[in-house]
């Protein structure tokens, strides 16, 4: 998805370049620039321009990736044209990884390198202690992953596992903590957080819902 916003956010030019190689060596590259909708020569242009084929389609034949953005493995490059470099850009990524994607990073789905930093299964739990606290709130502009990473992972917490009639089989992980935020993150096979909602009952608690059956993540997709 060339679609979070984030990454348009962070380029003076609006504009970003997206190179990526999966499954068996099969490529996909593509440019997207996010302006406004605008005239020229009386005619109307919507708002997002690409690069790649016509109709907005990526391109898929490696020998027509530009050098630059060429990859040799698997894994994905996301280019920011014009990034605003700020001094903690390293933190913030940092802090946008581990919010957004801890589950893929500890089930070895995804590693990520941020300058000298590798998230990866093996430091994810020093990093998200490191980087967040439990008793701090979990906002919009400043989000707290930790309470929802320890309802997945400690030892203590209740886990159920069901087969709903439309999503098939599911698992909910329940943490009760005093001082957590009592929001649920739910996440699907991908191991990037969809969405966190706060569900108010008297006991505080933290809980993560997953669903990673192939045909529950159809639908959910």
């Amino acid at each position: 998805g060339l679609g979070k916003g984030a990454y348009f956010a962070a380029s003076s030019f609006h504009t970003i370049f997206v190179s990526s190689i999966h499954n068996a060596n099969e490529c996909i590259f593509q440019g997207k620039m996010r302006l406004v909708t605008h005239m020229k020569n009386g005619v109307k242009y919507q708002s997002t321009g690409s690069f790649g084929h016509a109709g907005q389609k990526p391109v898929r034949d490696s020998g027509s990736v530009p050098v630059m953005f060429k990859r040799k493995y698997q894994g994905t490059d996301v280019h920011v044209v014009g990034f605003y470099g700020e001094d903690d850009w390293e933190e913030q990524i940092t802090k946008s990884v581990l919010n957004n994607f801890w589950l893929a990073v500890s089930k070895g789905i995804l590693e990520v390198v941020i300058g000298d930093q590798l998230i990866n299964a093996d430091n994810i739990k020093s990093l998200m202690f490191k980087n967040f606290s439990e008793d701090d709130k979990d906002t919009e502009e400043s989000p707290n992953p930790l309470p929802v990473f320890v309802a997945f992972n400690d030892e203590n917490s209740k886990v159920i596992r069901e087969s709903l009639p439309t999503l098939g089989q599911v698992s909910l992980h329940v943490f009760l903590k005093e001082n957590y935020y009592k929001k649920i993150g739910y996440f699907r096979k991908t191991g990037m957080e969809i969405q966190r909602r706060s569900h108010q009952i008297p006991i505080a608690y933290a809980g993560v819902f997953v669903c990673d059956n192939d045909e529950g993540n159809e639908i959910l997709r």
